[in-house]
């Protein structure tokens, strides 16, 4: 069983990090007032003194505070050393050698119960009190310790418990407000707990922390932290990815896992984000079991879109392919017009040129027949006179006659052989052109 009486709770001084340890340590030896205070001024000036030579070395003025309350060793431990060198009546300076060696026993701890390093050292044997505390190592979440703690700060109430189940106490996490308050805060634990049982009956008596301050026990040591450094811890990172997605798909996709896990998440402690073709998002456990669940409604949603934009390029597709036949359909038709019309302007060509061919050649047999008629006439004429003859009158008329019927027979025969020459090139001409539309293009 665990016996602690009841003490004062202990106020800080200063927020000065060595005046509030030294507050911890006076607290907790059993001297009077004033050699309580004898003490304080001692251990004061060793350890400013110390800080200065750590300085002078080049640590931070808060790692030189660190390691000189580090070097004198557990607090507990060290008030029970203090406690019974001054029962002893020794001098001044024997004190001092006494903490010194103490704390070089205590294998120069850094897990001190400290303000500096927030840290419990190693188990002990006996408890603060003196009262025996016997670990046995079994399974913890079982065991059954019985415990009697009264009106002890809470901190050092959670530095007996730990200790009674055989673990260390861990302050590392918590901020230097939280654990200067639960210094000074009271608490009281009877009966027989289990380890998450005295955790939990600790928890509910520090008032504004009990909603936000959880333990976790683990390789040694019962680790306080506030709920914020619990999810903080808790935090793992999925990547969820999509196929077939473009920049702006992928964009689109984080957008919306954002908005859909935002209503039931704290996105203080959400961080989403593009890489590739995948969306990164970093979140505690719950937030990131809904974001698999929103992710797999995205994921539906962009198979659908990815389906519908697959549907509708195939529609455009087959339109354009029937854009494509028809307007092939339409150029063959156009192609059949053009040549049809092309053998029908070709035939008329023809029939025109044979029709002004024989007009020529008939022009020509007229000229002939009037020639013809010319020499008839000289013969005629020759006969003057004679029966039958032609007078000079008669003469004139017909020649006359004759004249005029060459110029006009020679009008039209040149007229004739410039339409049947004009005829006859075009028609040789559209001949070779369609020759040579025939042939292949040249590569």
């Amino acid at each position: 069983m665990i016996t602690r009486k009841q003490r004062n709770p202990v106020h800080p001084s200063s927020n000065d990090a060595i005046l509030s340890w030294l507050d911890v340590l006076t607290s907790m030896l059993s001297l009077s007032e004033s050699k309580r205070m004898q003490v304080r001024d001692e251990l004061e000036d060793h350890l400013r003194s110390r800080v200065d030579d750590l300085l002078i070395t080049g640590l931070e003025e808060h790692q030189a505070v660190k390691q000189a309350v580090s070097e004198l060793g557990e607090t507990a431990q060290l008030a029970k050393v203090v406690t019974n060198a001054h029962t002893h009546t020794t001098p001044r300076r024997r004190t001092m050698q006494t903490i010194l060696i103490a704390g070089a026993l205590a294998g120069m701890s850094f897990g001190g119960f400290t303000l500096i390093n927030n840290t419990v050292g190693t188990n002990h044997s006996s408890s603060a009190s003196g009262a025996a505390v016997m670990v046995e190592k079994q399974d913890d979440s079982s065991r059954m310790v019985e415990l009697s703690i009264e009106q002890l700060p809470t901190l050092m109430a959670f530095d007996e418990v730990s200790r009674a189940f055989g673990y260390t106490l861990n302050l590392d996490t918590l901020e230097q407000s939280v654990v200067s308050d639960l210094q000074h805060r009271p608490v009281d634990i009877k009966g027989t707990f289990t380890l998450d049982q005295a955790i939990q009956a600790l928890r509910v008596q520090t008032l504004q922390y009990a909603s936000v301050l959880h333990a976790e026990v683990g390789n040694g040591s019962v680790e306080l932290l506030t709920r914020d450094e619990k999810i903080r811890r808790s935090i793992s990172t999925r990547v969820f990815r999509l196929r077939e997605a473009d920049k702006d798909a992928i964009y689109l996709a984080r957008e919306t896992l954002g908005e859909l896990i935002e209503p039931s998440a704290d996105m203080r402690w959400v961080s989403i984000s593009t890489v590739g073709n995948g969306v990164v998002i970093a979140a505690p456990p719950a937030t990131l079991a809904n974001a698999e669940q929103a992710w797999g409604l995205i994921v539906d949603l962009h198979a659908e879109a990815i389906d519908a934009q697959r549907a509708q390029a195939e529609s455009l597709n087959a339109k354009r392919e029937r854009a494509s036949e028809e307007e092939r359909h339409i150029a063959n038709q156009r192609a059949e017009l053009y040549n049809l019309q092309r053998e029908q302007a070709i035939e008329t060509l023809r029939e025109v040129y044979e029709t002004v061919r024989a007009e020529m050649l008939a022009s020509e047999d007229q000229l002939s027949a009037l020639s013809r008629n010319r020499r008839d006439l000289g013969i005629w004429t020759t006969r003057s006179g004679h029966e039958g003859g032609l007078t000079k009158d008669e003469f004139n008329i017909q020649s006359l006659q004759i004249d005029k019927e060459e110029r006009m027979l020679s009008l039209r025969i040149t007229e004739a052989k410039l339409r049947y020459e004009f005829l006859r090139d075009s028609l040789i001409e559209t001949e070779y052109a369609s020759m040579f539309e025939n042939l292949p293009i040249r590569p």
